[in-house]
């Protein structure tokens, strides 16, 4: 990846550690870029057999993306209205005035395709500037996200049917257990 985003820090090595079982919270920096995803990505992952991915035509969606391993992606779009849990919020951003905008962790996608992913983006500055202060807690966050789903799936550590239900009923995540190692 690029540094699209100078005096951000580097992501992949946390996850990647996160998931060889080493985690180094202190030391670790993160990569991130915002990207926009090909209209190529939306075809193959069209609305009909994968309803929980978000796509509006003419509407794209910037995403975060961190590398997870060499050419394997982590994406999670920015949404401006989300009424769930499972996001980071931008509280305080003049958007908000008419919802509440945030990064939305249940519509995270796994891009194992580097050709999917498109054009550098940008989101307001008052939302970057809440990002670049929170991404090491934005990246704990995803990586618990998919861990949890991981571990419940894998039946290494199952959560209560109703909790699951709750946390993962919407999630995109269903759709990259191939891509997860599920």
């Amino acid at each position: 990846m690029t540094q699209a985003n100078k005096g951000a820090n580097i992501l992949a090595p946390f996850i990647l550690q996160k998931y060889i079982g080493r985690m180094h919270m202190s030391k670790t920096v993160f990569d991130y870029e915002i990207r926009k995803l090909n209209d190529s990505f939306f075809e193959k992952y069209n609305k009909k057999e994968y309803p929980e991915i978000e796509v509006k035509k003419g509407r794209p969606y910037n995403f975060i993306l961190f590398e997870i391993r060499y050419n394997c992606f982590v994406a999670a779009p920015f949404r401006t209205n989300i009424k769930h849990e499972n996001s980071f919020k931008f509280e305080g951003c003049k958007r908000n005035k008419f919802g509440t905008s945030g990064i939305d962790y249940s519509k995270i996608l796994i891009i194992e395709d580097s050709n999917y992913i498109g054009e550098v983006s940008k989101i307001d500055y008052d939302e970057n500037s809440i990002l670049v202060k929170n991404i090491v807690t934005i990246a704990t966050e995803i990586n618990d996200y998919i861990d949890d789903y991981k571990n419940h799936i894998s039946g290494i550590k199952k959560m209560g049917k109703n909790k699951f239900r709750n946390k993962y009923k919407f999630s995109t995540l269903k759709y990259f257990h191939k891509e997860l190692g599920i």
